[in-house]
């Protein structure tokens, strides 16, 4: 069985969405955000189901060599408009026309689903949406099962 599996024109649907906006958030902090967030949720009694989501917008370089990214943050929670004023929330978020990477292996092997996509995209002249979905289903030691969606950019 291929450790990467790929495939074309997928939509990715989620439901129910808690969404923490992190913008332009230092690498080295964005752990630490991602526990607050989930124990914020965990604190009030979220009823949460699936896995972790990340939504990645970009990286930025900056001259000084500090790293920022662009992230969102999604659970989703069957009460999730409980949870309105706390953060972003939405009843479906969907993500259509998407190439997917299913990642099953080792953690830190996880960046050549990421290159796979890259790949995928530059042998076919596609051009992404800007945005990349990582959903985290399962994390062990030695194993890290992972879907990523990449929008394509429709012209």
């Amino acid at each position: 069985m291929p450790r990467i599996e790929t495939q074309e024109n997928k939509t990715l649907v989620l439901k129910n969405c808690i969404i923490k906006e992190l913008r332009d958030i230092h690498v080295d902090r964005l752990e630490m955000e991602i526990n607050q967030f989930l124990n914020h949720l965990n604190s009030l009694h979220a009823q949460l189901f699936g896995p972790l989501i990340t939504r990645n917008y970009g990286t930025h370089f900056f001259d000084d060599g500090s790293v920022t990214e662009s992230y969102d943050v999604i659970v989703q929670a069957h009460d999730y408009l409980n949870f309105s004023r706390f953060y972003k929330v939405q009843e479906e978020l969907r993500a259509e026309h998407c190439l997917f990477a299913h990642f099953d292996d080792n953690p830190g092997n996880m960046q050549y689903a990421y290159a796979k996509l890259d790949l995928i995209f530059y042998e076919n002249d596609l051009i992404s949406d800007g945005s990349q979905y990582s959903i985290f289903i399962q994390r062990e030691d030695n194993r890290f099962v992972l879907d990523v969606f990449r929008p394509v950019k429709q012209l």
